[in-house]
């Protein structure tokens, strides 16, 4: 590189994509002169530009912005167009913004979940792809996502428009609650459209994300999965014609605080979730909320139902899944309409499913601190009540078993098994 032209960097504080060869004339493969000038902008500081052009660059690999600020002009003209080959179009591992670019993925339109994602933040451990902003940029026909943020975070995008992609529009990815993707804010009338094999945004393992002003359409929803999720706020978020009817998808997942105000759910609802503590929803519309029971975001219930046995022995009445924490547990077996059997045991207590524990080795229950026992030797209907304090420090979601014991003659006995967990810390 000439020095004349490292002196015109310095004075304009730009280098244009063309200065290294880029042709934008929709055939010529730019792919080598795109990067080249980003490898100059990162080695002299200058801004990488996109001039405005009626036709694209066209992209065969990926393009490196890491470190880079990179400013396109000419909003309405696409400025990269991938070929149909399976490659992410643009990646970064960090501190890089993107003004007003517009990329095409080369997605073919039907062919669902490629390898290719448009915009792919992601670092390889220990680093994280932190500071990654975007504004007034297009990502359109992505072959599996339009973005794919990856334990990055401290990031944001705004006036983002994401549609027709071959599986999610944005997905957000952590590894745990402890390396999580977290601090992202999307907002601005962002949009993430047109997904008909994936979710328009899909969380995992995310803390203190925001999506503020965002529309959705014609996708499967919004996902969250994983346990460590923290803190997720989903704002004036407008989402209609989603397939499955699910405006929140919680894929089994936990967490602490989420946030659901203002949003139009275009008919659609968010079922109950017991696994998350710290519920909010308010002033949302068009939109089915789910009955949060008192006091929910401590407290959880399950209800073993009707079972029947017509032998004596161990059996799981009910079961309950919870969170990390301290929960007080307590419950009971209650043994209905016993058809004539005589009930000649009947205990109780929280253990592990293939626990043995409730009887001896003649079969005699035997009962500690944590079970009780009502009159054996009756046909009557028995209710055995049983207390427990457990401290779920995995880290993880645990379940726990009501276990209980049933000594019995003929007949047939049916019971039921009803736990309630209260967390205290």
């Amino acid at each position: 590189m000439s020095k004349a032209f490292k002196n015109k960097i310095k004075l304009n504080g730009f280098i244009s994509i063309k200065d290294f060869g880029a042709k934008m004339d929709g055939i010529t493969d730019d792919t080598l002169a795109i990067n080249s000038a980003a490898n100059a902008a990162r080695l002299y500081g200058g801004a990488l530009t996109f001039p405005e052009s009626a036709t694209p660059s066209i992209v065969s690999a990926s393009l490196n912005f890491s470190g880079l600020q990179v400013i396109a002009h000419g909003r309405n003209k696409i400025h990269i167009q991938a070929t149909s080959s399976q490659f992410d179009v643009i990646t970064t591992t960090g501190n890089t913004t993107i003004k007003g670019l517009y990329v095409h993925g080369g997605w073919d339109g039907s062919t669902p979940n490629q390898v290719g994602d448009i915009l792919s933040i992601k670092a390889t451990s220990p680093d994280y792809p932190y500071a990654v902003f975007l504004e007034n940029c297009v990502f359109q026909y992505a072959k599996r996502r339009g973005i794919l943020w990856e334990r990055g975070g401290y990031s944001g995008a705004r006036n983002v428009k994401v549609n027709a992609c071959g599986l999610h529009g944005i997905e957000l990815i952590g590894n745990s609650g402890a390396d999580a993707c977290t601090t992202v804010q999307i907002g601005g009338f962002s949009v993430f459209s047109d997904c008909p094999f994936g979710y328009g945004v899909k969380l995992t393992e995310c803390i203190n994300v925001t999506f503020d002003s965002v529309i959705s359409e014609f996708t499967k929803g919004i996902q969250i999965t994983g346990s460590g999720n923290r803190s997720v706020r989903l704002i004036s978020f407008y989402q209609e014609n989603t397939s499955g009817g699910k405006f929140l998808d919680w894929a089994g997942s936990s967490g602490i605080g989420i946030e659901v105000r203002g949003c139009f759910g275009g008919g659609h609802t968010i079922d109950y979730n017991s696994l998350w503590l710290n519920q909010y929803f308010s002033g949302n519309s068009n939109l089915t909320e789910p009955a949060i029971p008192n006091d929910s975001i401590r407290q959880w219930f399950a209800d073993g139902g009707e079972q029947t046995t017509s032998s004596a022995g161990n059996f799981t009445a009910a079961f309950i899944t919870l969170p990390p924490g301290t929960f007080v547990l307590s419950g009971y077996v209650q043994t209905i309409n016993a058809s004539g059997a005589t009930i000649t045991q009947l205990g109780a207590r929280f253990g592990n499913v293939s626990d043995p524990g409730i009887t001896n080795s003649t079969n005699t229950v035997v009962f500690g601190s944590d079970m009780q026992t009502y009159n054996p030797g009756t046909s009557a209907d028995l209710r055995c009540n049983v207390f427990d304090v457990i401290n779920n420090t995995t880290g993880a979601i645990q379940t726990y078993y009501l276990r209980t014991y049933i000594g019995r003659t003929a007949g047939t006995v049916a019971y039921r098994g009803v736990i309630k967990a209260i967390k205290v810390n």
